[in-house]
């Protein structure tokens, strides 16, 4: 968003758009529809506050599935809160199966995401920190980002004091002062890094997963253990289950259950409820069933399950949900099927032509 100020006013928070920052012509765009959406205005903000921004690869990249399954770490120097704030749609294949909703999550940031790999001499925070896109929701919240700030700053002091590079200080002694104010718990002094993890909690995530996908992170985590666990669930399961079991299967690229994901797809006549994008305040899940299986199909890579996906395409108008649209494309994209060319470019053309374009 790009907030009006309005005199008086303690908070601000909107989201009524989406921004390139590194282009010049975007933002120019964005400040004039501001004045335009906000006339009365007392002044606008002078900088786009977006939610999402380029981000260093760092010495550690935080996924969403670390912070689901609590992952602890020996270099902890933030505790985040938050639900899971999207503001979009998500890309991360974990959220195709289960999805966190509004439920509050403590994740615990390590100080490797702030080290950029093979830079020395600088620190990296914020949005701008090493994770994935769907890692940033949980750990983006005010409270946390000036606590984080605060860390790097007693880092950065930390290795001018011992003439030392940010990446070589000694992160315990930072975690004792952090933890002596009060901004960490006193459990990160002993905390490890809590993968992988046992072999029986995969088997327990393996049982669950079948109702409503619970304990699906948890084999996100440590795929070589779960799919063997997962082919023979599926094996030995019936009914709806088997399809929940293919249906995880698939979504980790494994084909085993792909003839019972395209029967599942085959019991669709007709397109189901989708979802919208409108870029402002949309949160939960950004796709229907039947988007969630077709996807599925994709990243099960096998071929085989191209005709069942271009019936739905050929389904589709311009008057479908976005999340259709997006739910073949993508499941096409991962099949790389050329056969789906020029099926997806007549399609392209017939909406073309039902927008009167």
């Amino acid at each position: 968003g790009l907030p009006p100020r309005e005199l008086g006013a303690t908070y601000t928070n909107t989201d009524f758009t989406i921004a390139d920052e590194t282009d010049l012509v975007d933002v120019w765009h964005l400040f004039a529809y501001a004045k335009e959406k906000y006339p009365n205005a007392f002044d606008q903000g002078k900088l786009i506050d977006t939610r999402e921004r380029r981000r260093i690869l760092g010495e550690f990249v935080m996924t969403l599935v670390d912070q689901i399954n609590g992952r602890t770490y020996p270099d902890t120097v933030v505790v985040a809160y938050s639900n899971f704030d999207t503001h979009g749609y998500t890309v991360d294949p974990y959220l195709e199966l289960e999805h966190p909703e509004k439920v509050g999550v403590r994740v615990n940031v390590p100080y490797r995401c702030m080290l950029p790999k093979g830079l020395d001499g600088i620190l990296v925070g914020g949005l701008g920190m090493s994770a994935h896109r769907d890692a940033l929701p949980l750990t983006r919240m005010q409270a946390d980002l000036q606590n984080q700030g605060y860390a790097l700053g007693v880092a950065a002091a930390m290795a001018v004091r011992d003439g030392v590079n940010p990446r070589d200080i000694n992160v315990r002694d930072l975690q004792k002062h952090l933890v002596e104010i009060g901004n960490l718990p006193e459990r990160v002094l002993t905390d490890k890094d809590s993968y992988p993890m046992p072999i029986a909690r995969l088997r327990e995530a393996v049982r669950t997963v079948k109702e409503d996908f619970k304990g699906a992170a948890v084999l996100f985590a440590q795929p070589n253990d779960a799919l063997p666990l997962l082919r023979k669930a599926y094996a030995d399961a019936e009914g709806d289950e088997k399809l929940a079991y293919a249906h995880v299967l698939a979504v980790m690229g494994d084909p085993t259950g792909v003839d019972t994901l395209i029967a599942a797809v085959e019991q669709y006549p007709e397109w189901d409820e989708g979802w919208d994008y409108r870029a402002m305040g949309q949160f939960g899940r950004a796709l229907s069933r039947l988007d969630r299986l077709i996807i599925a199909l994709g990243r099960a890579g096998d071929r085989k399950a191209l005709p069942a996906i271009l019936k739905k395409l050929n389904l589709l108008t311009a008057k479908h949900a976005f999340s259709h649209h997006r739910a073949v494309g993508l499941a096409l994209e991962l099949l790389g099927d050329p056969a789906a060319a020029r099926p997806l470019a007549d399609v392209l053309a017939n909406l073309a032509v039902e927008r009167g374009q």
